[in-house]
């Protein structure tokens, strides 16, 4: 929850701040509608990723889910292949986390690979292989992933190369 908190804060943070500003100043409706609506796609962009991710089975697995998430940050992302599993959502939001300057997110069956500039945390490998203890909020998708892949009978791999990561499942 602290990770999808924070994800959602700075979003809600402006909408209040917008409509503050209008109680104050209604001659900044007209500036207003503009920031209020990107604000609100925003939001709803993450939230539906966030559920379609962490939520229950049923939410929508698609590109279009991944792609209006990758949107909402401030690096620009480019999504290549076919979203179909929630391991393929977690893992692009791993390589997204860190992407730092946004690039390539190419999906594939049981692979994700990010290109771009990286800075991989030093909790990541860890979060992958389970030992959870003491981990960032950010590390979150990587624990759901390992518990995923754990529960799957399956295994999750984290290659680091010069210009980005490979995680495969």
């Amino acid at each position: 929850m602290t990770r999808i908190s924070h994800d959602l804060a700075g979003i809600c943070g402006a909408l209040y701040n917008t409509a503050e500003l209008l109680e104050i100043d209604e001659t900044f409706a007209t500036d207003a509608g503009p920031l209020v609506k990107s604000s609100a796609t925003a939001l709803i962009s993450r939230l539906k990723f966030f559920r379609a991710l962490f939520g229950l089975d049923g939410a929508p697995l698609n590109n279009d889910v991944a792609e209006k998430y990758l949107q909402t940050l401030s690096a620009p992302f480019e999504l290549i292949g076919e979203v179909k599993t929630r391991s393929q959502l977690a893992a692009i939001l791993i390589c997204a986390d860190m992407m730092i300057r946004g690039g390539k997110i190419e999906v594939e069956e049981n692979k994700v690979s990010g290109c771009g500039h990286t800075k991989i945390s030093e909790q990541l490998p860890l979060a992958l292989k389970g030992q959870i203890d003491g981990m960032d909020p950010k590390m979150a998708p990587a624990i759901w992933l390992y518990m995923n892949t754990k529960k799957n009978n399956s295994m999750v791999s984290l290659n680091v190369f010069e210009s980005g990561l490979d995680i495969g499942f």
